[in-house]
């Protein structure tokens, strides 16, 4: 969630903290205002997170790491 909202979000955020989590895959950060490109993104997810699998999270991120500078 917070990597969908803080992608989204209309204002200049300082980063996005992502623990535990993954970005969904319908986003689209392709479109986006260069401006968010910019934005640190920090991702923590333990491998054995009973409830979000790694692989999701991993995909995610690998995702990012395309677009988003500080990733």
């Amino acid at each position: 969630m917070t990597l969908w909202t803080g992608i989204n979000y209309d204002k200049t955020l300082g980063g996005l903290v992502g623990l535990s989590g993954y970005l969904f895959q319908f986003a689209d950060i392709d479109n986006l205002p260069q401006k968010r490109y910019e934005i640190p993104i920090y991702i923590g997810h333990g491998e054995m997170d009973p409830m979000v699998d790694f692989h999701y999270a991993k995909k995610g991120y690998e995702r990012l790491l395309k677009k988003f500078k500080n990733s």
